[in-house]
């Protein structure tokens, strides 16, 4: 089970509220992203985030999943997807200690990132909206 928290953000509510009363018209394109900055930084320690064996997939199944859900949620099914994903950060210093999340001490020996740390998507929609 997952937590998709960001669909009952007041914000979406209402959005989904007003697509229903049909108060925007007809939803034509979708465009969403999900940013986070802390993965940026090549410094920060090797998290179970980057690491395929702990995570189970990358950028879409860790926070892509959240703006699939928001573009489901609003838009409704997809009929197709293409997606490109891409690791820029090959390597990270390895969590110091017991420690082994996003910050805290890393030591000087760097570990593999062995899943994807960007993704772009472009979709199209059961109803004949598309979106990325």
């Amino acid at each position: 089970m997952v937590s998709y928290n960001y669909r009952h953000t007041p914000a979406l509510q209402m959005a989904r509220k007003l697509i229903e009363e049909g108060r925007i018209g007809d939803i034509l394109t979708f465009r969403g992203y999900y940013l986070q900055d802390w993965g940026a930084d090549p410094e920060k320690p090797l998290s179970w985030r980057f690491n395929k064996a702990l995570a189970g997939s990358g950028t879409l199944g860790d926070i892509g999943t959240h703006v699939i859900d928001a573009a489901r949620l609003l838009v409704g099914e997809f009929e197709e997807v293409n997606a490109i994903v891409k690791t820029f950060i090959p390597e990270r210093p390895l969590p110091a200690g017991r420690f082994f999340g996003p910050s805290g001490a890393a030591s000087t020996e760097k570990g593999k990132v062995d899943v994807d740390d960007t993704a772009l998507t472009m979709i199209k929609f059961a109803s004949g909206a598309h979106g990325t």
